[in-house]
C-alpha cells in the first residue's frame, strides 16, 4: 500500500542519493529508481559538487552549529570517539573532525617486520590473487587494466601473480591511512580522474571504477616484500587526497601516508613472493596495525 503512494519513489530516490553521497551500498528495487540511478550517479560525480562538499567541511561555522553538526554525524554512523587524541571541542571545522588524530598507542602494530598490516581501520572487501599476466585485475567482479590503475604499465608487469587487497573506508571510520610494511617511499604519484561513488552502485555502473576515479599511488620498495603499491582511491565528496610523505623517506609499519578528506577506497598491490594470508576473511573490519600477511 505504501510503495503506491504519491511521492514513494521521490523518498527512495533521495534515500539513495543521500547513501550514495556518502559511499554507503544499498539496493533498490522500484523500477523508476533504478532507471534513474545513472543519471543521479553522473549529476553527483561532477566536480563541483566535491569542491562545494570541501569548502562546505573546512568552513569555519559558529561553534554551537558545528558542534551539533559533529554530535549528528556521531549518532547517525555510530563513530566510536574512544581513540581520539582530541575532544570534540578542539575542532574548528567538520573536516577537522572527520580526519581527527588517534591517541598515540591507539592502534598497536602486530607481528614484526616480515608481517604486512592492515593500512587503514576499514572493511576488506577483497583478498585474493593476481592475474598472472599482471594485464588486468579483477575487483569485486569489476575487471580494469592494472597499468591503468597505477599508471605505470611496468610496475603492473611485476605484479602479476601477487595479492590484491581492498579496503572500504565507511563514514564511521578513522581516515588516516598508514604503511603496512616497513620501507622506502620510492615514488607518490598523484593521478587525476573522476569523483564517482565508490559504493555497489558506483561498480555496478563505473566499469573499471578504481582506474576511472582520482587517486594516489604510493610505491614502496622493501626487503620483506618486495616493491608494493598502496592506492588511496578518491570518491564522490573526497575533496582531496593529503599525502604526509614525500618520495625518499623512509617509513616503519603504522607510519602516516596519507590522509582521506572525506572518505573512500584503499586498494593495496603485493608482488607474488613467499608470503601467506593471515587467515583474515573477506568482510572483515580491519584496524590499522593487523596483519594481513606474513612472509611464508
Amino acid at each position: 500500500m505504501s510503495d503506491a503512494l504519491p511521492g514513494a519513489p521521490q523518498r527512495a530516490m533521495l534515500q539513495r542519493t543521500i547513501d550514495t553521497l556518502l559511499g554507503i551500498s544499498g539496493r533498490f528495487v522500484d523500477p523508476l529508481v533504478q532507471r534513474s540511478e545513472r543519471t543521479w550517479l553522473e549529476l553527483i560525480a561532477r566536480p563541483g559538487l566535491s569542491r562545494f562538499a570541501g569548502a562546505v567541511a573546512d568552513a569555519q561555522l559558529p561553534r554551537p552549529v558545528l558542534r551539533a553538526i559533529i554530535d549528528g554525524f556521531v549518532s547517525l554512523y555510530d563513530v566510536d570517539l574512544t581513540d581520539m587524541a582530541e575532544p570534540l571541542d578542539a575542532f574548528g571545522t567538520f573536516n577537522a573532525f572527520f580526519t581527527r588524530a588517534l591517541r598515540p598507542g591507539a592502534r598497536p602494530i602486530e607481528g614484526d617486520a616480515e608481517t604486512l598490516v592492515s593500512p587503514a581501520d576499514a572493511r576488506l572487501d577483497q583478498l585474493e590473487p593476481i592475474d598472472a599476466s599482471g594485464r588486468e585485475l579483477d575487483v569485486k567482479g569489476d575487471r580494469l587494466s592494472l597499468a591503468a590503475l597505477l599508471g605505470d604499465a611496468e610496475a603492473a608487469s611485476r605484479l602479476g601473480g601477487g595479492t590484491v587487497m581492498t579496503l572500504y573506508l565507511s563514514p564511521r571510520d578513522y581516515h588516516r591511512v598508514h604503511a603496512p610494511i616497513d620501507a622506502q617511499v620510492t615514488r607518490v604519484e598523484a593521478i587525476p580522474g573522476a569523483s564517482y561513488p565508490v559504493n555497489a552502485l558506483g561498480r555496478r555502473l563505473v566499469p573499471g571504477l578504481f582506474a576511472t576515479n582520482k587517486r594516489v599511488v604510493f610505491h614502496l620498495a622493501s626487503e620483506a616484500f618486495g616493491d608494493v603499491a598502496l592506492i588511496m582511491v578518491g570518491a564522490t565528496n573526497v575533496g582531496r587526497i593529503t599525502c604526509s610523505v614525500s618520495p625518499g623517506a623512509r617509513v616503519a609499519r603504522g607510519d602516516e601516508l596519507g590522509i582521506f578528506n572525506l572518505g573512500s577506497t584503499v586498494v593495496l598491490l603485493v608482488p607474488p613472493g613467499e608470503h601467506v594470508t593471515t587467515g583474515r576473511l573477506e568482510g572483515e573490519v580491519m584496524r590499522v596495525g593487523q596483519a594481513l600477511l606474513t612472509r611464508g
